[in-house]
């Protein structure tokens, strides 16, 4: 069993199959709860694996005792945490484990894992997934992916040892195969205190002529920060950057500190950095670009999601000369507000939020989550901004994007859309195909790409705008005007005036009218 403790910290408790209380076996420390995990029993119960770092910087695969705690190290990486592994379906016994750095990288525990790998790499071009196995262990499910291969999914049948075959069982993306997919280059980019940032560079079609992964003459460049902030971007096929090439732009994914997979200290060097070092890593990336000749400073955009879209609304108010504009899908504007509306679902998690984003129960808490929060400063967006919000959002509530719009001048270009039906915009794919419609036309405007009519991308899908929906070709007739919504009385950051010539609801922030 696992329980957060108070202080961000996991206990591991275990119980006895005779009975008995539950005791605390073990616990991991609150700079090793993202970066350890337990992973299951073997099949004779007295010991369980886990990924763990306590005692180093990055997650091994480790045997624990059940009843001492006892720790037996069975694979590591100096470069990366260990990331994955393969058990036996019965025993649950490891027999490989994989690390990630700039690639995923698998490493046999015994010879007959080592014979599988073997095989996997010789018939598939891209890197091989473990989807399911048998009981019986003779067949898998196999996913393949790689940069310029749509992901593709093959039966592999072991039941004859000297003759395994791989099947072709299908297609995920049928209507990719033959596409023009460009490939994808890892890059390390070293931020501006020496963290090397390890990130992901796809170029347009046609750029780079001599394949040296720079495309010949500088070329308009979009930068994704991920959501999480506790994830990573990968090596492999990316469905954002092979749109985004296609339309003719760079697309740069940028693994900041925070970022998972490279260890603890590079994982807790973002915490409560939201709006401060993880942003300056964006930056140092967008510059990195510009040194390389990849993009001109003056044609870089950001587009995110959830804490991507945070760092695209904290890119363009914090920084406002460094990026061109740029694409927020339901990306909180307000940290205080987010921390204070956590679902009740995720409430267990709070005291992880407490220690990583800021600890609103104090003071200095509440004065970091404004400091850091782009609401803060909306007033000092210039350059062009698309809002794009689900009314049922949980984590994001519709007020503080209102809020945020409010204080974004007219001059700017902004264009803010609500999804009155859609929570996670990105979770629903008739929504999610509108919100990519919009971005396609709102990045041609703003760096001179490629772009479709809207067209059928509004099918069934209610979509309102509260700002610019005429700067859009076609998206007035399927986002009507909507007007915007009151705040709630109790409000805990300062409200931003909204331009003069604006119009604005009646605003309330800690019961005095504002």
């Amino acid at each position: 069993g696992l329980k957060m403790a108070a202080d961000g910290s996991v206990e591991i408790w275990s119980k006895s199959e005779s009975g008995g209380r539950w005791g605390l076996l073990t616990t991991i420390p609150f700079e090793d709860a993202m970066s350890s995990d337990v992973i299951g029993f073997e099949a004779e119960g007295a010991s369980f694996l886990m990924l763990d770092s306590t005692g180093r910087d990055r997650a091994a695969l480790v045997r624990v005792n059940a009843a001492s705690g006892a720790k037996e190290v069975l694979g590591e990486s100096a470069r990366a945490d260990v990331v994955d592994v393969w058990r036996d379906p019965v025993s649950g016994a490891p027999e490989a484990f994989a690390a990630e750095y700039l690639r995923r990288d698998w490493r046999a525990l015994d010879a007959k894992a080592q014979a599988d790998l073997n095989f996997l790499d010789e018939r598939l071009q891209g890197d091989p997934q473990i989807v399911s196995r048998s009981a019986d262990d003779k067949l898998w499910i196999v996913l393949e992916e790689a940069p310029q291969i749509a992901p593709r999914t093959w039966l592999y049948n072991r039941s004859d040892a000297e003759h395994p075959t791989l099947t072709l069982l299908y297609r995920n993306r049928p209507a990719l195969e033959g596409a023009p997919l460009q490939p994808m280059s890892p890059v390390e980019i070293e931020a501006r205190d020496a963290l090397t940032l390890v990130s992901y560079l796809t170029l347009p079609i046609g750029s780079d002529a001599n394949g040296d992964s720079r495309p010949d003459r500088e070329t308009p460049l979009v930068i994704l920060p991920h959501d999480g902030p506790w994830a990573r971007d990968s090596y492999g096929f990316n469905a954002i950057h092979q749109w985004l090439a296609n339309r003719g732009y760079a697309v740069l994914s940028v693994n900041f500190r925070g970022s998972t997979g490279f260890g603890k200290a590079f994982l807790n060097a973002g915490n409560r950095e939201w709006g401060g070092k993880i942003q300056e890593d964006l930056q140092d990336a967008a510059q990195w670009a510009v040194d390389e000749r990849i993009a001109g400073p003056d044609r870089i955009a950001m587009l995110g999601h959830g804490f991507g879209g945070f760092s695209v609304l904290h890119g363009l108010s914090f920084a406002p000369q460094r990026f061109a504009c740029g694409v927020d899908i339901a990306g909180p504007a307000n940290l205080e507000a987010m921390l204070t509306n956590t679902p009740q679902k995720h409430e267990w998690r709070r005291p992880n939020f407490y220690s990583r984003v800021g600890d609103m129960r104090l003071q200095e808490g509440r004065d970091l989550l404004r400091a850091q929060s782009p609401l803060s400063r909306a007033q000092n967006v210039e350059q062009p901004l698309l809002i794009m919000q689900g009314a049922r959002d949980a984590w994001n509530l519709r007020t503080e994007s209102d809020l945020m719009s409010q204080g974004v001048r007219l001059r700017t270009g902004l264009v803010y859309l609500v999804f009155p039906e859609a929570g996670a915009l990105l979770s629903d794919p008739s929504a999610r195909q509108s919100v990519f419609a919009v971005a396609d036309q709102f990045l041609r405007d703003c760096l001179g790409g490629r772009a479709e009519q809207i067209g059928a991308a509004f099918h069934g899908v209610r979509a309102q705008s509260l700002a610019g929906a005429e700067r859009i070709e076609g998206l007035a007739r399927f986002a009507p005007p909507l007007p915007p919504t009151p705040r709630p009385a109790a409000a805990p950051m300062e409200i931003i005036q909204p331009a003069p010539d604006m119009d604005a609801p009646e605003l309330r922030t800690n019961g005095e009218e504002n």
